[in-house]
């Protein structure tokens, strides 16, 4: 603002360095209050105010989500947002704490939200038991019948032949 002091108008001091009037009156109001240094400090002040803002979790009880974390919660799904949001509420005592906040912990503690493959209705767990019984037999067979072809199993890699 240093234009107004070479006899600028607030409202063309504003304009010259890229703010609203509205804004420009304030900063020229908080100067003329608390001086040149109180001024330049202020941006810095409310960052560090941001900054400084206690944590929802103190270290320990993070450390008690993490080991939550390896575990399903209690309706047997996966862990989401909302749900770490409860067990804080639940941790702390707190009133209300955002879904948000339970994502941003969730992030924080590295938390691979990996969700089951749906499950068809029709399913059959014993015809599911038999095709894995019977793989590793079917995959060495065509093994020996394309003996010169290299055959790629994709994820049957892991599966140990008979």
């Amino acid at each position: 603002m240093g234009q107004i002091s070479l006899g600028w108008t607030s409202k063309n001091a504003a304009v010259a360095v890229g703010l609203d009037y509205q804004c420009s009156f304030k900063i020229l109001t908080r100067y003329n209050e608390l001086g040149e240094e109180e001024v330049k400090n202020l941006k810095k002040k409310s960052t560090e105010h941001q900054r400084g803002r206690e944590p929802l979790l103190k270290e320990e009880q993070f450390q008690k989500l993490k080991e939550e974390l390896k575990e399903r919660p209690a309706d047997g799904g996966i862990w989401t947002g909302p749900k770490v949001a409860r067990w804080i509420e639940k941790e702390t005592g707190r009133e209300k704490v955002w879904n948000q906040r339970g994502w941003d912990y969730l992030k924080k503690s590295r938390y691979s939200c990996q969700k089951p493959n749906p499950k068809h209705k029709k399913e059959d767990p014993v015809e599911q038991e038999k095709f894995k019984q019977n793989l590793p037999v079917k995959v060495q067979e065509l093994r020996d019948k394309f003996s010169n072809s290299q055959i790629e199993s994709g994820s049957l890699t892991n599966i140990e032949l008979a």
